[in-house]
């Protein structure tokens, strides 16, 4: 009997221990993720620039609707257009530092997190307004 007793107790801390790795490594699988999709939508290649005019067309004629119908980001829209590209690569870093520092991460904790980070993307695309292009001067007639 005692050979069993030895044996479930292995088994026992067997698992307690393939438990914390399965939910360490499910965590850094989700962190990865999210820092892998930031870096990619954040960065130079062809497809995210394509991604990113995308989504900032779509979120411009929604801003610009906004702005036909009296709203306005006013100067935190112009700064914010001006230091978007730090601000995406924050969201993203604070994401991924929520997700490292969770202490008992579940299934909807890895799921609401990338949301937010969406979320948060989006609003500093649709927040963002551009500055004010200067009206073309017409072509000086001599004469």
């Amino acid at each position: 009997m005692p050979a069993t007793a030895s044996a479930d107790a292995a088994a026992a801390a067997f698992d307690i221990l393939v438990r914390f790795i399965k939910t360490a490594l499910r965590t850094l699988l989700v962190v990865g993720l999210i820092v892998a999709g930031g870096a990619f939508f954040t960065g130079p290649s062809a497809a995210a620039v394509r991604t990113r005019s995308a989504f900032s067309s779509g979120l411009g004629r929604l801003r610009r609707g906004g702005e036909s119908a009296g709203l306005s980001t006013g100067p935190v829209g112009t700064w914010t257009h001006a230091h978007r590209q730090p601000l995406r690569i924050g969201a993203v870093a604070l994401a991924a530092l929520i997700c490292v520092f969770w202490g008992h991460p579940t299934t909807v904790v890895t799921i609401v997190i990338p949301v937010l980070l969406l979320v948060v993307l989006s609003l500093i695309e649709l927040i963002g307004r551009p500055p004010p292009q200067p009206a073309p001067t017409p072509p000086a007639t001599s004469g």
